[in-house]
């Protein structure tokens, strides 16, 4: 990408938004009995309901919102789509997020995503507790409390690796509850996760290290 972008209206909070949203979708089922793995077993779609309680004078405002994960189970690439002008792919074998906007034939590009913000994917450096089991959108899943980075979070993840609820735990900052009203397992064509052809590149600079 021959640009950089640095100063794009809305990219800081669309990288707080996404943080928490990608932290929920990116865990995999546990593996052994200490942690989850980092991905589903097999291609995926999942919608989800996702609520964020902001304190505003001392009362929550809740405000849903609704996602939708797609997951290919053959290029490890994910896709979000938050029903906004713009849409996000992962890349975690590369180590590059796209956000790709249609209406602006845009694509802004992000490199070592993993390298300041290790709760972004859930990798190496938290804490999983496992904590029980429920059912979420008819499924079973298995309840994990997720520490680090000075954060706790619980999430629920299912035999087969797709996280059904993530639920920040606030700690006087906005509490995100992402929870699953839809799953199904259905592959999704290999193009979607790939930026479009003929966009306009630029380059969102590497988050710092914390």
């Amino acid at each position: 990408m021959a640009s950089t972008m640095r100063d794009h209206h809305g990219t800081e909070h669309f990288g707080r938004k996404l943080a928490l949203m990608a932290a929920a979708v990116t865990v995999g089922a546990a593996a052994s009995g200490d942690h989850p793995l980092y991905a589903p077993a097999r291609d995926v779609v999942v919608v989800y309901r996702v609520t964020s309680d902001t304190a505003t004078g001392g009362a929550p405002v809740p405000r849903p919102d609704r996602m939708t994960f797609a997951y290919s189970g053959q290029s490890g690439r994910m896709r979000l789509d938050t029903g906004e002008d713009t849409y996000t792919i992962i890349d975690r074998g590369a180590d590059r997020l796209y956000l790709v906007s249609p209406a602006r034939r845009t694509v802004w590009v992000q490199r070592a995503i993993s390298s300041g913000t290790p709760e972004f994917l859930m990798r190496d450096g938290a804490t999983y507790i496992w904590a029980g089991s429920a059912t979420i959108a008819g499924l079973p899943c298995t309840v994990w409390r997720i520490r680090g980075d000075g954060r706790e979070a619980t999430n629920c993840v299912t035999p087969d690796g797709v996280v059904t609820r993530y639920v920040t735990d606030g700690a006087g900052l906005t509490q995100t509850s992402v929870e699953a009203i839809s799953v199904v397992y259905e592959t999704t064509p290999a193009a979607r996760f790939e930026p479009p052809p003929g966009y306009q590149g630029l380059e969102i600079p590497p988050p710092a290290r914390r």
